[in-house]
């Protein structure tokens, strides 16, 4: 009976040897197979015991887990030194900046936006530039500079975001960085980039940052995001209408009832993320009783202006026009010309982008709502036609930078990868992909030396900061305490002296100007009646031309002040009140 047991526990202990060297002979663990291999071939170890994985190479680990983020780190490093070959220090601010610092100052200083200081843009800008005041304050930096930082960094989020837009809407890191170069590398962009608040700027930032939430289907920050764009430059709204449009077929590709939850649920998060800033900005508003102006402001001043342009020019010259000022100005200011070449690669990247959408329509015989392309197309259409109603300048073209650079890369990635094809067919499938990278890194290389590297050649032109701060110690030096100032087409006096305007206008353009006094009590009369009941002591003008809306304006200076200065480097005139004015 014993040898039986005996028998029977050698053969147990054989079973179990031969099972442990079969188990053995099929490790797969890198790490075992290195410790079978310190043996030499053919022994095994008796106590080699499972364990984890361990990577043969951190280095390659830590690169393959964090590529985004090193990757953005050097184009964020590199962007930036580019950015600062603009002269942070002595660009002078454009008289547009100089208002949304004005306004910022003011916001501040317990004097709300719209009902004590007007502009006619949604103000996000403004409240971005006075959340950075009391740091900068503290820090002992100037307001100018505060808000040059302020904007300088989020110029380089939208870099990043737009390299983002390429990963995600375009499948490809190579696109993103592509574009993510060409949109920093736009002279007119980095030059603003340091020259102060530039709203559109957040146009571009937010849109991006929208189309990339939409494919990704998150519906609540995509909304968010798109109400923050509004709230930056109203025609930004379009974003909205993008979420709204987008979130109806997103809850899958066959129809549903639209009586279930599945069918309404994307869009009401996409309605609640744009609730948010609004509620906020509107209960900012109504505590301040500027609810009225603020309509006026944004809404009724650019009504007005459309009105009174459409009543003396016909529509088909305004799109004309607008057509030909946009071409214009992408000549002489917008893309420089050693970039537009650039303009080559940006339209047929383009026309690939929407001819891949029609292809996908014709094979599936059904046009197919696509989150990644055709958010990104419908942008694109509604802001062309924007542009051709009301263009102004260069920035009004910023929404479409993302655009511009996503194209680009678009087409730099699809012809590299084409040529890798060509490649790989004389030989193996992996040289053909090495060389699709390399163009790719070709090309980025190419962008780099052309449009980032150039900016080390920048030399100003005209006006410097320390020009504008002549100006001010001009005034400064014939300011007494509890002296007034009239301001009208640039603020940089008010900004440099901390000084409330002596109207709530500050410029007299069609909308800014004539639109926001078509919605005030009494209009210029109002103004100017005011204005003689409590006259300051100083008044500036700049970029203010004599129209008949304005003559009466006009009329009122010539007849009550007297002309002290004539500054034509910074192209602003300032005045003195008569002392016996009548």
């Amino acid at each position: 009976m014993m040898a039986q047991r005996v028998n029977a526990i050698s053969q147990r202990e054989n079973t179990v040897r031969q099972t442990d060297v079969v188990s053995k002979n099929q490790v797969t663990n890198p790490a075992q197979t290195k410790l079978r291999g310190q043996f030499g071939a053919g022994q095994e170890s008796s106590d080699v015991t499972p364990v984890k994985r361990i990577p043969l190479n951190g280095l390659q680990t830590v690169l393959a887990n964090y590529a985004d983020l090193l990757g953005l780190l050097v184009l964020a490093l590199a962007v930036g030194w580019s950015f600062l070959q603009y002269d942070i220090g002595q660009q002078p601010i454009p008289g547009d900046a100089t208002y949304h610092i004005y306004v910022a100052q003011q916001m501040w200083e317990g004097h709300p936006v719209y009902r004590d200081v007007t502009i006619v843009k949604t103000p996000l800008a403004d409240f971005l530039v006075m959340f950075g005041l009391p740091v900068g304050r503290a820090l002992g930096i100037q307001d100018t500079m505060t808000a040059r930082l302020v904007f300088l960094l989020l110029s380089l989020a939208t870099v990043v975001v737009v390299y983002f837009a390429g990963r995600v809407l375009l499948d490809s890191r190579a696109a993103g960085v592509i574009a993510a170069l060409i949109v920093a590398g736009n002279e007119f962009f980095a030059f603003r980039a340091v020259a102060g608040p530039e709203p559109k700027t957040l146009v571009a930032l937010f849109s991006c940052a929208v189309l990339i939430l939409i494919a990704q289907r998150r519906w609540g920050w995509a909304g968010c995001c798109a109400a923050l764009a509004a709230l930056s430059w109203q025609p930004a709204a379009i974003t909205r209408v993008l979420v709204f449009v987008a979130a109806i077929p997103a809850p899958t590709d066959e129809p549903l009832d639209w009586k279930t939850r599945e069918r309404w649920l994307p869009l009401l998060r996409g309605l609640g993320g744009m609730a948010v800033p609004f509620l906020a900005l509107l209960m900012y508003l109504g505590m301040n009783g500027a609810l009225g102006a603020a309509y006026g402001s944004t809404i009724g001043a650019n009504l007005s202006h459309f009105n009174n342009h459409t009543q003396t020019t016909p529509f088909n010259e305004i799109l004309e026009w607008n057509a030909y000022w946009v071409v214009y100005n992408i000549d002489l200011y917008c893309i420089a010309a050693v970039e537009r070449w650039q303009l080559v690669p940006a339209i047929l990247g383009f026309a690939g982008i929407a001819a891949t959408e029609a292809i996908e329509a014709v094979r599936q015989k059904r046009w197919q709502f696509n989150l990644k392309r055709t958010p990104l197309l419908l942008y694109t259409l509604g802001f062309g036609i924007f542009t051709l109603l009301d263009f102004n300048w260069c920035p009004d073209l910023y929404p479409f930078l993302p655009i511009f650079g996503l194209a680009i890369g678009w087409f730099v990635a699809v012809t590299a990868k084409g040529i890798g094809a060509l490649a790989a067919r004389g030989m193996d499938a992996r040289r053909g992909a090495l060389v699709a990278i390399a163009l790719c890194v070709l090309a980025a290389l190419a962008i780099v030396a052309v449009n980032l590297l150039d900016a080390r050649a920048y030399k100003r032109i005209g006006i410097s900061y320390n020009d504008q701060l002549a100006l001010v110690r001009q005034v400064r030096g014939r300011f007494d305490p509890g002296d007034r100032i009239l301001s009208i087409g640039n603020a940089i006096i008010l900004v440099e002296m901390h000084l409330l305007n002596a109207s709530k206008i500050i410029h007299f353009g069609s909308k800014a100007g004539r639109g926001v006094l078509d919605n005030e009590p009494g209009g210029m009369d109002g103004m100017i009646a005011a204005l003689d009941q409590n006259p300051p002591r100083f008044v500036t003008l700049s970029r203010t031309p004599r129209e008949d809306w304005n003559a009466d304006f006009f009329d009122w200076v010539e007849s009550r002040y007297r002309l002290i200065v004539h500054d034509k480097y910074n192209a602003v005139d300032v005045y003195v009140l008569r002392r016996h004015a009548p």
